[in-house]
C-alpha cells in the first residue's frame, strides 16, 4: 500500500465505484487499433475529475449541515437555525433619538424587552426596566469574530467588579442571533447574553451605526460614559457602588463597522 501513489489509489476506488468506467479501461488494455488505443488515455483524466468531485462534495457536506439541522459538536445541539433564524435586523426605520453623555435613560428605553440567552442553553425575555434599582448597568457590546469586543468581556469577568449584586453587566450580541449562545458556552461565560432585534435597538441609543466593540456606562440612570479601553474604568467600579463622584473615561475612537 506504501508503494501506491495518489493517482493509483484513486484509480483503484473509482474503478469499485464505477465498474461500467472500470471495464471500459479493462477491455481497452491491448487496442488493436489507432482508435482503441486513443480511447484507452480518455477514461483516466475522467475518473481523476470524478473523484476530485466527489471529495470535494462530500468535505463540503460534512463540515456545512442541510438548513435546519442542527449540528452536534462540544456544546450540543443548541446551534441551530430553527430557534435562532438566520435574520438579519433593519432597525432603520425606529424613530430612536441618540443620547448624550450626561442624559437620563428615557422611559421608552426601559420599557425595552431584553432577549437574554444563558450558557446553560435556557433564554428569557425581560424588561429593561427590570434593571432600574441597580447602581451601575454596563452594556457591552460584541461579536465573535471581534477579538477586541471578546478580550473586553473576560477583562470585566477577570476582575471580579461585576459579580457585585448592585451591577448588571451584560454582553451584547450584535451579529446573526445563532453565533451567541454556543460561543458564550465554549468560553464558559457565567452570566447572560443580550440578543435579538432589541440589541440591535438598544445600541441606537448611544451609537450612530451598527458596529461591534465600545462598552456603555449607566449610572444611576445616567449614560456615563462609552468607553473602548477600559482598563481604568473598571478599578473604579468599587468607588460607583460606594456613591463617589467618580469621572470615567470615555472615548472617541471608532468601533469595529458591521457591514454584513
Amino acid at each position: 500500500m506504501k508503494n501506491l501513489n495518489y493517482h493509483k489509489l484513486v484509480d483503484i476506488t473509482m474503478m469499485i465505484l464505477f465498474p461500467r468506467i472500470w471495464i471500459c479501461k479493462v477491455t481497452t488494455t491491448h487496442p488493436t487499433t489507432p482508435v482503441e488505443t486513443q480511447k484507452k488515455t480518455f477514461p483516466l483524466p475522467l475518473i481523476r475529475a470524478i473523484a476530485l468531485l466527489v471529495s470535494f462534495l462530500f468535505s463540503y457536506l460534512t463540515a456545512h449541515p442541510a438548513f435546519g439541522q442542527e449540528p452536534v459538536g462540544q456544546v450540543g445541539n443548541i446551534n441551530n437555525f430553527k430557534r435562532f433564524p438566520k435574520v438579519k435586523y433593519d432597525i432603520s426605520s425606529y424613530n430612536i433619538e441618540k443620547l448624550s453623555i450626561g442624559q437620563k435613560l428615557p422611559e421608552e428605553l426601559w420599557d425595552l424587552d431584553l432577549w437574554l440567552v444563558y450558557p446553560d442553553g435556557h433564554d428569557e425575555v425581560v424588561k429593561l426596566s427590570q434593571f432600574a434599582n441597580k447602581k451601575l448597568i454596563i452594556f457591552d457590546f460584541w461579536a465573535t469574530w471581534c477579538s477586541p469586543c471578546i478580550a473586553s468581556i473576560e477583562e470585566f469577568i477577570a476582575s471580579g467588579n461585576i459579580s457585585h449584586e448592585d451591577i448588571i453587566f451584560l454582553p451584547v450580541h450584535v451579529d446573526f442571533d445563532y453565533k451567541a449562545l454556543p460561543f458564550i458556552t465554549e468560553r464558559k461565560w457565567d452570566l447572560p447574553c443580550l440578543i435579538g432585534e432589541s440589541a440591535f435597538r438598544l445600541q441606537k441609543y448611544f451609537y450612530d451605526q451598527v458596529a461591534a466593540g465600545g462598552v456603555v456606562w449607566i449610572v444611576d440612570g445616567v449614560f456615563k460614559s462609552l468607553s473602548y479601553d477600559n482598563t481604568n474604568n473598571i478599578v473604579l467600579i468599587p468607588n460607583i457602588l460606594q456613591g463617589d463622584n467618580v469621572v470615567l473615561d470615555s472615548y472617541s475612537q471608532h468601533p469595529l463597522i458591521i457591514t454584513n
